[in-house]
C-alpha cells in the first residue's frame, strides 16, 4: 500500500493531475482511491474564514479517513494532506487568533501524520498563471492576495522527500508523478 499526497494552493491543478494520475494507474492494473480534499464537507468556515475548529475538523477527518481508506487499496491519493493545516493554521492566527494550546494541538497533529506519506508532491503554479485560470466554483477564494499568502507557505511544510512540481503543462505533471509513481518500491498490485 502507498499513500501519496498532493498538496499546494487552491487552483494549482492538484485535482486535475491526481485524476490524470488514478487513470493511468487503473490502467496499468492498480487499485486506486482518491482522497478528495475534506473543507468541502466541513461544517465550519474555510478560506479566509477558516477557524481553530475548522483545521482540527479537517484534521481529524483526514486522518480518520486516510487510515481507513488505506485498508482496501494499492494506492490512495490524498488531496489536500494534513500537512497543509500548516499553511491553513497560519492563516487563522493571522486573521482570527489562535491560542497557543490550540496551535500545539494542530502542530502536534501535523508533525506526527506527515510522516506516513510514502510520496509526497507539492504543486506550485506562477501567479500569472493562476490568473488566468477558472477559479470561481463559488467556494474557494479567487483573491490573488490570499494565493499569494498560502503558496508562499507550501513550499515550508513540504516534507524533506517532497517533491515540488510547477503546473505549467498539466499532461507533463501527470506523467512525472506517473513516473515517481510507479518507479516507487512500495508500489505492489493486488
Amino acid at each position: 500500500m502507498l499513500k501519496v499526497a498532493f498538496s499546494g494552493a487552491q487552483g494549482v491543478g492538484k485535482t486535475t493531475i491526481l485524476k490524470g494520475v488514478k487513470e493511468k494507474l487503473e490502467n496499468d492494473g492498480y487499485r486506486i482511491t482518491i482522497l478528495p480534499e475534506l473543507i468541502r464537507q466541513c461544517p465550519y468556515p474555510a478560506d479566509a474564514e477558516s477557524t481553530f475548529s475548522t483545521q482540527l475538523w479537517v484534521s481529524s477527518q483526514t486522518i480518520l479517513h486516510e487510515t481507513e481508506l488505506i485498508k482496501d487499496t494499492d494506492i490512495l491519493l490524498v488531496d489536500r494532506p494534513i500537512t497543509d493545516i500548516a499553511v491553513y493554521k497560519e492563516l487563522v492566527k493571522q486573521n482570527k487568533g489562535m491560542t497557543r494550546q490550540e496551535d500545539e494541538i494542530l502542530t502536534h497533529l501535523i508533525d506526527n501524520w506527515k510522516t506516513s506519506y510514502h510520496l509526497f508532491f507539492a504543486i506550485t503554479v506562477p501567479i500569472d498563471v493562476w490568473k488566468t485560470r477558472d477559479l470561481d466554483d463559488g467556494f474557494r477564494s479567487t483573491d490573488p492576495e490570499l494565493y499569494k499568502f498560502l503558496a508562499d507557505r507550501f513550499y515550508g511544510v513540504a516534507p524533506e522527500h517532497a517533491y515540488f512540481i510547477e503546473n505549467i503543462d498539466v499532461k507533463e505533471c501527470i506523467n512525472t508523478v506517473y513516473e515517481k509513481i510507479t518507479a516507487d518500491s512500495y508500489v505492489k498490485k493486488s
